[in-house]
């Protein structure tokens, strides 16, 4: 295929992975068919486009750390099938894992320079905005009488923490891109959905009561606060009136449920202070005792592990573990848990090289999601992943634009000279 064919290839395979990042915060909406939900249909569609777009091009970015990382751990959780408690779950689990591998190398070999990955970033939080609006619009069409009585919102398939993570998670890629400085000139519509999205997701997270997601959004607060005294011109003015605005739709609007429910957090992680409402019975929500018994299974196997996903078949309760650090760790066992970490500094060794704008952002960005972690089970979850890959990616633009990436990073992989035998490794 000629030069203009590839390039055509290539970025068809990157619109399509755009597509994929928008529709993963509603995912659970729509199902096609045997195939289930829409995410994974777009995924596969993306994934084979991104395959013709490699051999059209003959070559493919070079993997990072972070990639080699993730496949020791995906094939320790693989080997994990051969003792695991419940075969089935684990070889389901394996195939998740392996997609997420794919996810992982698709998003790095395109999304890699700075205006690509303000795009995937753009389309996540667009994305988020769906997830938002129907939590809303369910607030909204709630009968008058129900509103003293308030039960947590959820919308779209998901369950109630999954969406708030979601629309925590979204929130500080939004103030990022509507409020840092940008040489790039950018919808004016678009820069004011990033701008309004703080408020709204802010009243929309109250409505789902998730005490998790809350604390989540700590290191999105601080970076909102660091930013507002970096910020020049007209933002300065309209960023303040933005969280003034936040403010008011969660005195005003919210039901007083949710806000004693939130307001028990202190109560619920360390038995002090006062219950609010009906909430604080200080056991975390009923994790307390899921995560009694992930230790205990991890205990009884810590060098193995009971086997990628069979926490449920381990445990009395037969729950997840809704804790992703304690999930890996009985369900891969010490051996796994290490390769996690691998996986997770791979990341971090990256951005802490980043400066101003950039490495406030991806902090708190990378924050949020450890925090989250700590109450949902999320080894799987999409845009855990696709924020690592894009956070991994903006670190690698950065350190070439500054050239003190090694030339080796820089080569792609030659897929004509790789299949030859004694071919060069790199591109001609």
């Amino acid at each position: 295929m000629n030069t203009t064919g590839s390039e055509r290839a290539r970025s068809f395979a990157y619109r399509l992975a755009l597509v994929f990042i928008f529709t993963v915060p509603w995912e659970a909406a729509i199902h096609v068919g045997a195939i289930g939900r829409l995410s994974k249909a777009l995924g596969l569609v993306a994934g084979v486009a991104w395959l013709v777009s490699v051999l059209a091009r003959g070559k493919v970015r070079r993997p990072d750390a972070l990639h080699l990382a993730y496949l020791a751990f995906l094939l320790w959780n693989g080997l994990t099938f051969f003792w695991s408690l419940d075969p089935t779950a684990s070889l389901g689990g394996f195939l998740r894992a392996t997609q997420i591998l794919g996810m992982l190398l698709i998003i790095w070999d395109l999304v890699d320079s700075s205006e690509a990955i303000e795009a995937a970033l753009q389309a996540y939080v667009l994305g988020a905005y769906v997830s938002v609006a129907s939590i809303v619009a369910s607030f909204i069409t709630e009968t008058v009488e129900k509103f003293p009585a308030h039960q947590r919102f959820q919308a779209l398939g998901f369950e109630v923490d999954g969406i708030a993570f979601i629309v925590a998670a979204a929130a500080p890629a939004a103030w990022y891109l509507a409020v840092r400085p940008s040489s790039r000139r950018r919808s004016p519509l678009i820069v004011m959905m990033d701008v309004a999205y703080f408020p709204i997701a802010s009243f929309a997270l109250v409505l789902t009561g998730t005490r998790g997601a809350v604390l989540a959004s700590i290191p999105t607060v601080v970076f909102v606060l660091w930013s507002l005294r970096q910020i020049q011109g007209a933002k300065r003015i309209v960023a303040p009136a933005v969280l003034v605005l936040a403010v008011v739709l969660v005195a005003s609007f919210s039901p007083e449920g949710m806000l004693d429910r939130i307001g028990s957090i202190r109560h619920e992680l360390t038995g002090s202070g006062v219950a609010t409402g009906n909430y604080g019975e200080g056991n975390i929500g009923g994790r307390s005792a899921t995560w009694s018994e992930s230790l205990a299974a991890f205990v009884e196997r810590p060098f193995a592990g009971v086997g990628i996903d069979a926490h449920r078949e381990a445990t009395p309760l037969g729950k997840e573990a809704h804790n992703l650090y304690l999930s890996v760790l009985a369900e891969t066992g010490v051996v796994g848990f290490l390769l996690f970490s691998w996986v997770i500094w791979t990341v971090f060794a990256r951005i802490r090289r980043l400066t101003g704008w950039k490495r406030r952002y991806w902090f708190a960005q990378l924050l949020l999601l450890a925090i989250g972690a700590m109450s949902l089970s999320l080894e799987d979850s999409k845009s855990v992943w696709i924020i690592l890959s894009l956070a991994l990616a903006s670190a690698a633009a950065t350190d070439e634009a500054s050239a003190i990436v090694t030339p080796r990073e820089r080569e792609p992989i030659s897929v004509a000279a790789s299949r030859s035998p004694g071919g060069d490794s790199s591109a001609p």
